[in-house]
């Protein structure tokens, strides 16, 4: 459970497979420090199946999360993600902003960001 969770914008997503979630993620306004930018929204929670990693799933939730927050005004998009995640997100448009660092009890992780043109 995060904050903001339950706000009325916020978009929660899934892959299901079976009728089972295989792949999942979170968009929500919510702004951080390290970005002087208004009308930011992050990304949460992305997990896909071990088993399923690779084959598309995460850059398919992604499109939805950035759809959602630019139907939203949403001028950027922003995550912490692990290293392994990194091209995941490279691919989808975000760059990293400054140096890896480490949650406690989550590890590595770094700063994500993508400017959202208004379309």
């Amino acid at each position: 459970m995060f904050a903001g969770d339950d706000a009325r914008d916020t978009l929660h997503v899934a892959i299901l497979q079976g009728g089972e979630p295989v792949a999942v993620a979170s968009v929500m306004r919510e702004a951080t420090e390290r970005i002087a930018a208004p009308g930011q929204w992050r990304v949460r929670g992305m997990a896909t199946a071990p088993a399923l990693r690779g084959r598309g799933m995460g850059t398919l939730l992604l499109a939805a999360l950035e759809q959602h927050a630019r139907a939203r005004h949403g001028a950027v998009l922003w995550c912490l993600a692990r290293p392994a995640a990194r091209p995941l997100y490279e691919r989808a448009g975000l760059a990293a902003v400054g140096a890896q660092f480490e949650l406690a009890q989550i590890g590595p992780h770094v700063l994500m960001v993508k400017q959202l043109e208004r379309r």
